[in-house]
């Protein structure tokens, strides 16, 4: 009779471990799941890194993993995503690279497509850095360049040569705030893919004329630029030649006090020295800072960025706020 009892006491005991297993099962995240936050029709995770602290950005209520996730796109070629997932809470939240050009880039062209193994040590790395910085990290430009400095170092991740040339191609065929230009180089940090200027050149009224444009995308042409590296270096084959005329002959026309730009009058035609250093901001009017999209120490720069936004509504503007130029 006891050993009946134990033995139905024991049943009883797994049966009710096997339904909660059951019950846990029926809660958990599954494949479909992931497919349905990566797009894709089928997905599988294939790399899991527990999140052992607390992370800025995710629920501390939840218990949290980093997620690598397997699938194919539209074209059938095998990409990776990672994600924060919480499978007590059913939530799961795709991890963002930014909206750094040159980390898109090199997302798009490279991240995505790592093998597998580097796919799992960049789960890691991307550990560190939310660890430290929140999981929305990226968003900060210095730490995306960090980022890229360690995924170039000693072509661990991205051979150098191939990360700068992604970059390069990109910026100088789709960045919007560079369009004006007819020729875009980068310099960038020594022994990175992480831009510091952009030597652009631009026609003007038949002359080439160069401006650098820092990663903000505002006109450092002068001072800056020159001491970190000497332009004249930077100019290829014949354009030094001619780069060098036109600085002799501009040199010439310049009024006797250097340091007093010029700019002209839109109703008087007449030329108008203004204090200090002269920045002409291209924005839709002068007092709506968050709509500007570029400024420049060269007023014809600022012109041509106008003139190609005209339909927007963009105009220029000096320091004080006055209107310079409306195309």
């Amino acid at each position: 009779m006891k050993r009946i009892f134990l033995i139905s006491l024991i049943f009883v005991i797994i049966m009710n471990f096997s339904g909660c297993s059951d019950s846990e099962v029926t809660k958990r995240l599954t494949n479909a799941d992931f497919a349905k936050a990566v797009g894709a029709n089928s997905a599988e995770t294939v790399y899991t890194r527990s999140v052992d602290n607390d992370i800025f950005g995710l629920d501390k209520d939840g218990k949290w993993k980093l997620v690598l996730v397997n699938y194919n796109d539209d074209a059938g070629r095998s990409r990776y995503s990672i994600c924060a997932a919480d499978y007590d809470n059913m939530q799961i939240i795709m991890f963002e690279y930014g909206d750094y050009a040159p980390l898109e880039v090199l997302y798009d062209e490279h991240i995505i497509s790592f093998p597998h193994k580097l796919q799992s040590d960049n789960v890691d790395i991307i550990y560190e850095y939310i660890s430290k910085y929140g999981f929305y990290c990226f968003e900060d430009v210095g730490v995306a360049e960090n980022y890229i400095m360690r995924l170039t170092k000693n072509d661990e991740f991205i051979p150098l040569n191939d990360a700068r040339d992604s970059i390069s191609k990109y910026i100088s065929a789709k960045e919007p705030m560079l369009d004006i230009y007819s020729e875009i180089n980068i310099i960038f940090k020594d022994n990175s893919a992480v831009p510091l200027y952009y030597a652009c050149r631009s026609n003007t009224s038949g002359r080439y004329m160069w401006s650098a444009i820092d990663r903000n995308f505002e006109d450092v042409s002068g001072t800056e630029f020159e001491n970190y590296y000497e332009l004249e270096n930077f100019l290829i084959g014949d354009n030094k030649d001619e780069e060098r005329e036109d600085k002799e002959e501009n040199r010439n026309d310049e009024p006797e006090n250097s340091d007093m730009p010029v700019v002209t009058d839109p109703d008087k035609g007449d030329a108008v020295p203004v204090e200090g250093k002269a920045f002409y901001r291209v924005r839709k009017s002068a007092y709506d800072a968050d709509s500007q999209i570029g400024a420049f120490s060269v007023l014809e720069n600022a012109k041509n960025l106008a003139l190609s936004r005209k339909s927007e509504g963009y105009k220029v503007y000096d320091t004080d706020g006055n209107l310079i130029y409306a195309p």
